[in-house]
């Protein structure tokens, strides 16, 4: 496994459960209690763990940020977390493009897919199935463990859950048992098979950069504001425009949500592609999500216009973390 390593770097990737939403304290959350574990077994001189996971998001922005926040760390090993939020979508194409950009890096890690769940463990994982089948993938249900924890007992009213999907500190517990159980095991720890013919049709390698919104063209109308460590750029009126230029064909905006928000329209070479809407009904939180996206821009230079409306419900408010640009390779 990690015998003849010198440094092992293992990484979290996923959403907010991975995050550690709904636990007391983040040192409880099934990722750094796991990490921890790690250290325990290998070393604490030798193991590095870092906590990728971004509340809100699915694997369309675990592709995106691959580069940034996982491939970035040399990883030894990858646990992907995603199924609770890519429910109601074909995520095969971009689960697929994280195991085939993992296996082209130097490291090659192990991959291994988890799998959190509701409160009425109904969380569907068929298309995380399908790709680790394909690629020998190693597969760690959670949602099977709370559920013979709790005989199948609706585990937000047994106090395993704080709300319908995050943990209690006493989910997260039933979690890390799980995942510590099963990693005892070798056949946890294994490469992806290397296979010349995808699963699917639509992978692509994400070559990403993350810049920030403060560092564009904007009117007046727009103002630089922190909200925790994150810098960031907030509107509050209709009709409050950013520019800018870059090379590339993917194209994506992080924003912040909240319930008096509004919409925002993105176009690019004068012609309008899409609407980002960060509207939440009673939130108040900004908490950064995925927003809109794009990745079939032709490839070359484009000049990028966006500009705020007043949304459906009334609000008007836009605020901006990090932009999205690169290259779909």
């Amino acid at each position: 496994m990690f015998e003849n390593k010198k440094e092992i770097n293992i990484v979290f990737l996923g959403g907010s459960i991975t995050q550690g939403a709904g636990s007391s304290d983040k040192s409880k959350c099934f990722a750094n209690m796991t990490g921890e574990w790690f250290k325990e077994k290998y070393g604490a001189d030798r193991v590095n763990y870092y906590n990728k996971g971004v509340g809100g998001t699915p694997s369309f922005y675990g592709l995106l940020r691959l580069q940034r926040d996982v491939i970035a760390y040399n990883p030894d090993m990858v646990f992907v977390e995603f199924a609770v939020n890519d429910t109601g979508s074909d995520s095969r194409v971009y689960l697929e493009s994280i195991v085939r950009m993992l296996g082209n890096i130097p490291s090659n890690p192990y991959i291994v897919f988890l799998y959190t769940t509701n409160k009425d463990y109904t969380t569907p994982t068929q298309n995380f199935e399908q790709v680790a089948n394909y690629y020998g993938i190693p597969q760690i249900s959670l949602k099977d463990a709370l559920k013979r924890e709790l005989n199948g007992e609706d585990a937000f009213e047994a106090g395993y859950l704080a709300d319908s999907v995050h943990p209690s500190d006493k989910g997260y517990e039933v979690y890390y048992n799980e995942m510590i159980r099963l990693l005892e095991k070798e056949e946890y720890y294994k490469k992806p098979i290397k296979k010349e013919k995808t699963l699917v049709e639509g992978c692509f390698a994400a070559d990403t950069r993350f810049i920030s919104s403060t560092e564009v063209l904007h009117t007046d109308g727009w103002k630089v504001t922190t909200i925790g460590e994150r810098k960031s750029l907030l509107a509050e009126k209709e009709n409050e425009s950013i520019e800018f230029e870059f090379d590339g064909n993917i194209l994506g905006f992080e924003h912040g949500l909240h319930q008096d928000s509004g919409v925002y329209n993105v176009y690019v070479d004068d012609k309008l592609i899409g609407t980002g809407s960060p509207y939440y009904s009673n939130n108040e939180s900004n908490q950064l999500v995925f927003g809109f996206v794009t990745t079939d821009l032709d490839d070359g230079h484009h000049k990028v216009k966006v500009e705020t409306a007043k949304g459906e419900h009334g609000g008007t408010r836009i605020l901006l973390y990090n932009i999205i640009i690169g290259n779909k390779n």
